[in-house]
């Protein structure tokens, strides 16, 4: 059983294949953006500045003199989630911004077509975290820092935004299969 899923898992392995010289070349399928929708360059902007975006407000809210933030485990345990989440969607759009174009096939699905599936999971951790605060403002009150707390659901808010809208860039991008006659240089 531990085989199949092994073959399964690493199935990508055998666009592999070796060459003249020894070395191994990809000689899988590729794709490129469809130029209808939005351009290669556009494309990367959009997730480059999403990433950019979602990274300071999750370090924003890390730093907030907020309510709750250094003692509440309303608070905390969500945004540790949020931390953990933030790195798996990083991790995706990392994929995608050093990716080589034309976009390899096995990277096309491990990184564009997960990273909606990410991001859905990562705005609705930031609304625990949002929630874990206004449960905190309810039960313990604002301690003076109401300001604080406006601006920790504002960083929520906007993390999450910006996630969605990385995850939809993604979605709706239109890739065409390259059909080619010889393998591609690595």
């Amino acid at each position: 059983m531990k085989k199949t899923e092994r073959k399964k898992r690493r199935a990508y392995l055998d666009d592999f294949t070796r060459d003249a010289d020894g070395e191994y070349r990809y000689a899988g399928s590729v794709y490129e953006l469809c130029e209808g929708g939005v351009t290669r360059r556009g494309f990367l902007a959009r997730i480059a500045v999403c990433f950019a975006v979602t990274v300071l407000c999750t370090a924003g809210q890390g730093t907030l003199p907020a309510p709750g933030t250094d003692n509440s485990p309303f608070v905390l345990i969500p945004f540790a989630a949020s931390v953990i989440a933030l790195l798996v969607l990083l991790w995706a759009e990392a994929g995608i911004l050093f990716a080589e174009y034309p976009m390899r096939e096995y990277k096309l699905t491990r990184y564009v077509k997960s990273l909606w599936r990410r991001s859905v999971v990562f705005a609705a951790i930031e609304a625990a975290v949002a929630i874990g605060e206004a449960v905190y403002l309810i039960v313990s009150g604002t301690d003076g820092k109401l300001p604080g707390a406006f601006a920790l659901f504002a960083m929520c808010a906007l993390g999450a935004a910006s996630a969605l809208y990385a995850g939809n860039t993604a979605r709706r991008a239109e890739w065409n299969k390259i059909v080619r006659t010889t393998s591609l240089e690595c």
